[in-house]
């Protein structure tokens, strides 16, 4: 039997309805990765942590103060269970492939249909990476080595990258493939961190038109 091979792919959590089964640290950490894209979370456990509970008092999430019941599925789409209890986890795991729920299960990766990557956000930019759940400590190493590598101003890059794109897509839709390919290999020669650092943003700007205007040339 081949071992499993998940697929990368990002999703909009925002669309869909997410369980969280557990109300401990793990939880929390769950619910603070899954917060950044967005996503609509409820809780449930009869006992929540202080930081999940600061969450639910400000609005972030739901909290269901109970205890896990199989009917209690019926209204999500995505399951997380971060519970230490294997027979539960198990009647979990049971009950989300009856109810095509997909499920993701702390330390318990038989049970999972999906798991969680480590990522590094800078603004839209998202990097993911994972171990296929063999190797979280390294993959930790690995992410730790990339945020040194990645600058805050990672992040203004890609957003000014995003810009350029539009302004071509609208302003210059008639030019040839060739001419589209030169005015993107012109914006990457240019060394934009060492430029927002030093000059700021209204130097980027004539950087950008200059790029226009001797391609119009």
């Amino acid at each position: 039997m081949k071992p499993n091979k998940y697929f990368p792919i990002l999703i909009d959590l925002s669309k869909f309805r997410i369980l969280i089964i557990g109300g401990g640290k793990v939880a929390e950490r769950k619910v603070k990765s899954l917060l950044k894209f967005n996503a609509v979370i409820t809780v449930l456990s009869p006992d929540i942590c202080s930081e999940i509970n600061q969450l639910h008092e400000n609005g972030s999430l739901k909290v269901l103060f109970k205890n896990y019941e199989k009917e209690d599925l019926n209204d999500f789409d995505l399951v997380f269970s971060t519970i230490d209890n294997p027979e539960i986890s198990s009647q979990i795991a049971a009950a989300t492939k009856e109810k095509f729920k997909l499920l993701n299960c702390a330390d318990q990766p038989d049970f999972c249909d999906f798991i969680l990557p480590a990522n590094i956000i800078r603004d839209n930019l998202t990097v993911s990476i994972s171990s296929q759940g063999s190797a979280p400590y390294y993959v930790k190493y690995l992410k730790e080595k990339l945020e040194l590598i990645l600058s805050p101003l990672t992040g203004n890059i890609l957003l000014m990258a995003a810009k350029f794109r539009n302004e071509i897509i609208k302003n210059h839709k008639n030019i040839d493939e060739n001419r589209k390919r030169k005015l993107f290999q012109d914006f990457l020669k240019i060394p934009w961190e060492n430029v927002l650092k030093d000059s700021g943003d209204e130097e980027a700007e004539l950087l950008i038109n200059n790029i226009f205007k001797e391609n119009n040339g």
